[in-house]
């Protein structure tokens, strides 16, 4: 197996917002959630979650209210700029492949990299496990991450709408689509 392909980064990103909808501001990333999958023995070896400061939005109390991340939670986080940098020095994003749970997190990236004049953190190689987890159970479209999950007989663990804990929550339905679907 390719060593790009030993280790996948699951990653999902939460981020400003308001209701009603569209939010009087631009989008920012202001948690990075990281979950490594070894793609070998299934197991999740390494989690994190990276708080990152917004400088063009706010989190209102819509956002906290759905993520748990308050405005005093993200006082010591670090800038978008710090926070790519670290996620490429301690994942080596360049060189791995990287999963969501769908397309929002990798264009989350893109939008906030380009406005930023940030360099993208990822390689070429990513993988919508929503797309895969619709197509292998047959489903006409896609569904969201905690339906998956309970779809799968599984608990979800933690709480939604939380970067890390959504990440966990997708590598675990990623590992259940491994294994029930091995090569």
């Amino acid at each position: 197996m390719s060593s790009k392909l030993n280790k996948i980064l699951i990653i999902d990103l939460e981020g400003t917002c308001d209701e009603p909808k569209p939010a009087p501001f631009d989008l920012e990333i202001i948690e990075i959630g990281v979950c490594v999958l070894d793609t070998k023995s299934l197991e999740i070896v390494d989690q994190e979650s990276i708080l990152v400061y917004p400088t063009t939005s706010w989190v209102t109390p819509f956002c906290t209210e759905l993520t748990g991340i308050t405005p005093e939670s993200l006082k010591d986080a670090r800038s978008f700029t710090k926070a790519v940098k670290y996620l490429q020095e301690t994942y080596g994003t360049k060189n791995k492949v990287w999963a969501s749970w769908g397309d929002y997190d990798r264009t989350m990236f893109e939008v906030q990299c380009k406005r930023e004049n940030v360099d993208y953190p990822f390689g070429v190689g990513h993988i919508n496990i929503k797309t895969i987890f619709s197509l292998f159970g047959g489903m006409p479209r896609g569904i969201g991450v905690k339906a998956a999950v309970e779809q799968l007989g599984l608990e979800w663990e933690g709480r939604q709408h939380s970067g890390l804990d959504d990440s966990i929550n997708t590598a675990r339905v990623f590992k259940e689509i491994i294994k029930r679907h091995p090569k």
